[in-house]
């Protein structure tokens, strides 16, 4: 195996106290790349440094796009908001819901549920009727 003469390189600048301390790291990534049957590290040498190089695997790598093809045109519809949506119909069934129980019901956090509904109140979708607590949501069909 070739990569022994680094191996020991190493080894010597440890044992002579160039390197503070003999990590594991290194080791535990060479271990992990096996288990997964990665290729062999490489270990290069240049000027006075050593470098490790490992390859990853085919399934890890990325494709340089960021589009796939045929999606580079713009969408002719505007995309709807889920969110917002939800929230709509949260509101629909429970009208004196909270933002407490928005938040859990749809799992984000409660500034984004303010958020959501700030628009939505903006484009006269929903409506606050009454007080913040004997208060309820009026939501406006299209």
């Amino acid at each position: 195996m070739k990569t022994m003469p680094c191996l020991s390189a190493i080894a010597v600048c440890c044992r002579t106290g160039y390197i503070e301390s003999w990590g594991r790291g290194i080791q535990k990534i060479i271990d992990a790349c096996k288990n997964l049957g990665a290729d062999d590290q490489e270990y290069i040498v240049s000027g006075g440094d050593i470098m490790v190089k490992f390859t990853a695997l085919q399934s890890a790598k990325v494709p340089d796009s960021k589009a796939p093809k045929g999606h580079d045109e713009p969408l002719k519809e505007p995309m709807e908001e889920p969110l917002e949506e939800k929230i709509l119909q949260v509101l629909r069934h429970i009208p004196n819901c909270t933002y407490d129980e928005l938040t859990e019901a749809l799992g984000v956090s409660c500034s984004t549920v303010k958020k959501s509904i700030k628009q939505l109140s903006e484009h006269d979708k929903t409506v606050r009727k009454g007080g913040k607590k004997y208060g309820y949501w009026e939501v406006h069909e299209e």
